[in-house]
């Protein structure tokens, strides 16, 4: 039988970073597919060339696009904060670490404002906000990162440190 919880170290760090890398990319995909597909819809609806049906499809295609890839990111959201909290669980800790982990994890935090204000400068951009607003979660968590980080690792921290030995 296999033992999950012998020899292994968490790190509250490295899995707050994870998640906050995670998040901000997939935020920036969906956010410039939003507009790529704009473009790309503004091109083959002027075009005679193109049959209607095509047409049809690709403005069908964009007006279903934020809404999926926003509910995408928050289930991805949801999804990596589950797995976090899961690994977490599983991993050996001492009391000793969590006092390291403490002080490291408002180095996570400075990384997080750092990129909700770049984040927030970046989706402001006049081209940008139009599509930014499309996706109200992802703004949400995005412009809120350091609150969602602190109830992401404050979640974290009790489920290694909290659980009975």
């Amino acid at each position: 039988m296999m033992n999950f919880s012998s020899n292994r170290k968490g790190n509250i760090i490295l899995e707050s970073l994870l998640v906050l890398i995670v998040l901000m990319v997939f935020a920036l995909i969906a956010i410039n597919g939003a507009n790529i597909l704009s473009d790309l819809t503004t091109e083959i609806t002027g075009d005679t060339d193109v049959a209607q049906e095509a047409k049809d499809e690709i403005t069908d295609l964009e007006s279903r696009y934020p809404a999926n890839l926003d509910g995408a990111f928050a289930l991805a959201f949801g999804l990596l904060w589950l797995v976090t909290l899961i690994t977490s669980f599983m991993v050996d800790s001492k009391p000793a670490f969590f006092v390291v982990s403490l002080v490291l994890f408002i180095g996570v935090l400075i990384a997080g404002g750092l990129l909700s204000n770049a984040y927030d400068e970046w989706s402001g951009d006049s081209e940008i906000s139009t599509f930014a607003d499309e996706f109200p979660m992802s703004n949400f968590i995005l412009q809120n990162l350091i609150m969602v980080l602190l109830v992401l690792g404050g979640s974290i921290a009790i489920v290694m440190f909290a659980k009975t030995r």
